[in-house]
């Protein structure tokens, strides 16, 4: 799942250092492949960032065994299959992958703003050096690094841009890009917009059924 869905799923009031968490092995992955070790000398806020961490974990697990995201991943891989990209468009089946757990994002954004507000309020009562020291457990690498794309990813707040279609299909070409190293010309771009329209209108229509049926997958 991305970033709004787990925190979605998963959030809990006022804890803001277990919410961080819901994204962190995602935010991190650059300089931590797992954060599933614990340790004996835990603040009490570093536990709740490892907490988070695995509720991360379990919650990807859950999504992605279930029928809810085998379902909606096969009709659009078939979607994209279908459709005209060029012949550098490669990797469909990572494309399918990221735009159904995109979509859920967006749909977030434009259907339930507050989850959105929440989220990144929720980010911005963490202290920083508290988030390195539980970062720096599990890496070897420097993290200021990753504590200066935090501190951007919690000021910009670019999430609020999925609702954009331009800056949707931007984030998208960016995922693909960083994986592919392919970038998306305006003519792929524009299929994909299509695309993206095409599926919202067919399997999305019913947007709190959509989120009802991902909560359920999690009761």
């Amino acid at each position: 799942m991305n970033y709004l869905s787990h925190f979605f799923i998963d959030q809990k009031l006022g804890n803001h250092y277990f919410n961080t968490a819901l994204l962190l092995p995602d935010l991190a992955r650059l300089i931590v492949h797992d954060f599933s070790k614990p340790f004996n000398d835990f603040s009490t806020d570093e536990k709740e960032l490892y907490c988070g961490c695995l509720a991360h974990y379990a919650a990807d697990r859950k999504f992605h065994d279930s029928n809810f995201f085998k379902l909606h991943f096969e009709l659009i891989n078939q979607k994209i299959n279908a459709s005209n990209f060029g012949n550098e468009v490669n990797r469909k089946f990572f494309l399918a992958h990221i735009l159904f757990e995109m979509l859920l994002d967006r749909i977030i954004v434009k259907h339930q703003i507050e989850v959105s507000e929440n989220f990144y309020s929720s980010l911005n009562k963490i202290d920083c050096n508290t988030l390195k020291a539980f970062v720096m457990r599990y890496s070897n690498a420097e993290a200021d690094g990753f504590i200066n794309s935090f501190n951007q990813f919690r000021k910009v707040q670019y999430l609020f841009r999925y609702a954009n279609d331009t800056e949707f299909v931007y984030s998208i070409s960016r995922v693909m890009r960083n994986v592919t190293k392919v970038e998306l010309d305006w003519s792929n771009k524009f299929i994909l917009l299509r695309l993206i329209n095409e599926i919202e209108n067919e399997l999305f229509s019913n947007v709190q059924e959509v989120l009802l049926n991902l909560k359920s997958l999690f009761k």
